[in-house]
């Protein structure tokens, strides 16, 4: 009866129709996250098909599909890009991709759609050299080649998802990818993590607090919650950002005593321990690497032989100080989530100064 009378499912939050004539499906978008209103309009949609000619409701059908297509397309070659984003959210055709990747997603489609607005340039008047003109001035900007090559592999994919079948080619196609080179972060010095703890002051304070007493990734330590935190067992129980999609595995990390008593001292214990930074870390990722980068530059904390600086380098000091106070090497890859002993190896750094000591 489903074929006849057709039936409803979720996709996100919005409710959709799906129903099949002569073995050809169709799916509608019902634009409403009530299921008793989704419910109704899925009677009222289907009942021709119920009462009416087969032959007469298939021709309605693909005249209204077509219809809907032809307008649908008008709007897209006519649209600003801002506009865009939504078509791409409600595609069935896009990949299910996770909450965390959508937002990177429509962080960087909105980046270039406000370049194109600033510029006064639509969607039907983005071609290859456009595209071309938009990298280069990324490019400029000094991204790495990991993060330019998802910028690029973004726009590359939301213009097949919406505009392609509107008849625009994608001007993004023939840009070639940067070759990757390997990124290695370096552990911060005792005495730059003591500078740290002095000059960091307010939402970044705490945020370097939890980042150098967790060893969590920066969106972890971002958008920490209190429910994560057991002040009584003093352990953080979550599961990593990274690999929520892919696996619900929690991590235990320790709360020692410094983390303990910073913890202790914050009035109001609900919800995110960050609120403005999540908030703005949502809106904007990149801003926030950008405002901790410009911090360490401040404290002229820099790139060196040993690596590079950012807050990621908290998560390498964090498994190196673990290992020289003899934590076992398996405990050390269980509190950093990682799977196997090698990928915490890479995190564990051994200097000079740290051979001398287990030499005396």
């Amino acid at each position: 009866m489903k074929n006849r009378t057709g039936y409803i499912y979720r996709r996100g939050n919005i409710w959709w129709l799906k129903y099949c004539i002569n073995k050809r499906e169709f799916r509608e978008s019902l634009e409403t996250t009530e299921k008793t209103v989704a419910e109704a309009e899925r009677k009222r949609r289907m009942y021709p098909l119920i009462q009416g000619d087969m032959n007469q409701l298939i021709d309605s059908l693909r005249d209204r599909a077509d219809k809907i297509e032809q307008e649908t397309f008008t709007d897209i070659r006519n649209s600003t890009l801002k506009h865009l984003w939504p078509l791409y959210l409600k595609s069935q055709r896009r990949p299910d991709s996770g909450p965390a990747t959508l937002r990177h997603y429509e962080q960087q489609w909105g980046k270039f759609a406000l370049w194109c607005d600033s510029k006064g340039i639509r969607t039907n008047n983005i071609a290859p050299i456009v595209a071309e003109r938009y990298m280069t001035e990324l490019n400029e900007e000094g991204l790495t080649g990991s993060t330019w090559n998802k910028h690029l592999n973004c726009l590359k994919l939301v213009w097949r998802i919406v505009c392609q079948p509107a008849g625009l080619p994608n001007p993004f196609l023939e840009i070639i990818r940067k070759r990757q080179l390997s990124v290695h972060y370096r552990p911060f010095t005792d005495k730059e993590l003591n500078l740290i703890a002095r000059k960091a002051r307010g939402d970044i304070g705490l945020l370097f607090a939890i980042g150098r007493f967790t060893g969590l990734r920066l969106a972890d330590c971002v958008q920490l919650q209190w429910n994560q935190i057991d002040l009584k067992r003093k352990i953080i129980t979550l599961v990593p950002q990274k690999v929520k999609r892919r696996v619900e595995k929690e991590i235990y990390v320790p709360i020692i005593q410094p983390l303990y008593e910073t913890f202790t001292r914050i009035k109001h214990q609900t919800g995110y321990l960050l609120p403005i930074l999540v908030d703005k870390y949502k809106k904007d990722s990149p801003a926030i690497s950008k405002r901790i980068s410009k911090f360490l530059d401040s404290l002229k904390i820099t790139d060196n032989s040993q690596g590079i600086v950012g807050f990621h380098c908290l998560r390498h000091s964090y498994a190196t100080t673990c290992r020289e106070y003899g934590i076992p090497e398996i405990v050390v890859q269980a509190i950093l989530g990682h799977t196997s002993t090698a990928m915490t190896r890479a995190y564990v750094h051994v200097d000079r100064a740290t051979v001398e000591r287990a030499l005396q």
